[in-house]
């Protein structure tokens, strides 16, 4: 029960759930794609 595990263990729970929520709003929402990409919503335009 050393100290310095539990915050590591809890960065790393934190890192996983925000991994899994960034992903998660980036394949529902596709805002963070055309902010990424604008060029791509040019020709999306464009066509």
């Amino acid at each position: 029960s050393t100290p310095s595990y539990n915050p590591f263990l809890r960065w790393y729970r934190t890192s996983f759930m925000v991994k899994a929520i960034f992903l998660h709003i980036f394949e529902m929402n596709s805002v963070p794609i055309k902010i990424l990409s604008p060029y791509k919503k040019n020709s999306w335009g464009r066509s």
